[in-house]
């Protein structure tokens, strides 16, 4: 009998956690552009871009074009010695990357290590522009994205950081007959992921952990910050200084306002009565578009990755700052999802414990196996979906269970694989 009212309450639980997910999703709203263009207080002039950039791609040129057709200010790629020679090789090779360095709008600046947060400061102290956007150098802003759509959140004084989301397969591999496995996970992890942020966002203005890494937009005066800079640069994990995980400091900085917090008091030009949120601006318009790789070992290396800094950040929240009890101050739905991503090992061991306790429980029979078929729909039902939404992907419509059930073993194999490691990217440097 114990068996089978653990059962009952798991699945209750799980359908009322699922209709409430889906009742704030629908309820997010977009920030709604200004009616017309004299209302604009920002434009795509006042935008610097930022991009550190090591094993520079041979694409380097078309990602620079796909900027530079947004017409931002400036923008500044901060590399190490070693790939300088190669960036200027690639910037010089296009006519108008070539014509854009001459007006100084390309500039390529240098530091001596490779490190993803120390070139992310470099280029950040040299910018001119009232917004920073930080983009990793496998981003493209497609021809739908219009950065008008990113910037219309900081119409609202208090938006600190934006971000929209982000999509992997160009439209020349959307055809069952090339699309790969690899790719077909990355396009049901970040179909999973575009849903939470409406999601988090909707129900305490907070987000699914941290912001798209591959664009973050940031105001100059928060980033410009010299208390910002000394914190983002000396963040460490277990003594080693952080490389990776920038998305993860920066949302944290602004949903829990760092600058008011006693470390860093007295010693930041903001204001401490200036309060920061995110903004969230979920919108074809504002879609991303960005690399996988396609190797297999590449891309469980990429899932490992993103699931170590997930739970590198769910550790640090609830155990440091801002703990448990501050960020359920703020954003009780964002700590509540922490938390249960935690457990989620342990509730899965005790659902399938009560499963197969009720399984063998005489006259309880049909109530496991009603509860397995209801699970059972609801991931038919849910691949469905997925098929629908990128019919291209039919061949692999296995990876929708398979990434759905990631989450309950991925924090073992995090820590089988090196909760310490600091690797930057799917080319593979270790950062310093």
């Amino acid at each position: 009998m114990l068996c089978l009212l653990i059962l009952l309450a798991i699945g209750l639980y799980d359908l009322y956690d699922h209709l409430r997910s889906e009742k704030l999703r629908k309820s997010y709203k977009p920030f709604p552009l200004p009616s017309n263009d004299d209302q604009h207080r920002l434009a795509s002039r006042d935008v610097s871009i930022v991009t550190p950039s090591i094993k520079t791609a041979d694409s380097f040129p078309t990602f620079l074009n796909t900027l530079l057709d947004q017409d931002p200010l400036e923008i500044i790629i901060v590399t190490i010695p070693e790939w300088e020679e190669r960036i200027e090789t690639l910037v010089s090779s296009d006519q108008r990357c070539s014509q854009a360095r001459g007006q100084r709008r390309i500039r390529v600046l240098t530091i001596d290590h490779p490190n993803q947060r120390d070139q992310i400061v470099k280029g950040i102290d040299r910018c001119k522009g009232k917004i920073i956007a930080m983009v990793d150098d496998d981003t493209s802003w497609v021809n739908s994205t219009r950065i008008l759509h990113l910037l219309a959140p900081f119409e609202e004084d208090d938006v600190g950081f934006v971000a929209g989301p982000v999509n992997y397969v160009p439209k020349e591999r959307q055809d069952p007959r090339i699309i790969t496995a690899v790719e077909a996970i990355a396009i049901q992890k970040r179909r999973m992921r575009n849903n939470a942020m409406k999601t988090f966002y909707a129900a305490d203005g907070s987000t699914n952990w941290c912001l798209p890494g591959p664009t973050i937009l940031g105001r100059a005066e928060i980033l410009q910050d010299p208390a910002f800079q000394r914190a983002f640069t000396g963040e460490s994990w277990r003594g080693v200084r952080c490389n990776i995980g920038h998305d993860g400091f920066l949302t944290k900085w602004v949903l829990f306002n760092w600058h008011r917090l006693a470390p860093h008091r007295g010693r930041t030009d903001i204001p401490q009565a200036r309060r920061w949120r995110l903004g969230i601006q979920h919108t074809r318009e504002a879609e991303l578009l960005t690399s996988v790789e396609r190797g297999a070992g590449l891309t469980f290396g990429q899932m490992v990755r993103w699931s170590r800094q997930g739970l590198r950040t769910r550790v640090r929240w609830l155990c440091d700052e801002p703990g448990f009890w501050g960020m359920r101050r703020s954003h009780p739905y964002l700590a509540w999802r922490m938390v249960g991503d935690c457990v989620k090992p342990l509730l899965m061991v005790v659902w399938l414990g009560a499963l197969c306790g009720t399984w063998f429980t005489p006259g309880y029979r049909w109530v496991a196996t009603l509860v397995y078929v209801v699970y059972l729909l609801r991931m038919l039902a849910d691949i469905l979906d997925f098929v629908t939404d990128y019919p291209y992907c039919w061949v692999h419509f296995w990876v929708v269970p398979f990434v759905r059930l990631w989450p309950y073993f991925s924090d073992i194999l995090v820590l089988l694989y090196g909760l310490d490691d600091e690797v930057w990217s799917n080319r593979d440097l270790e950062g310093s």
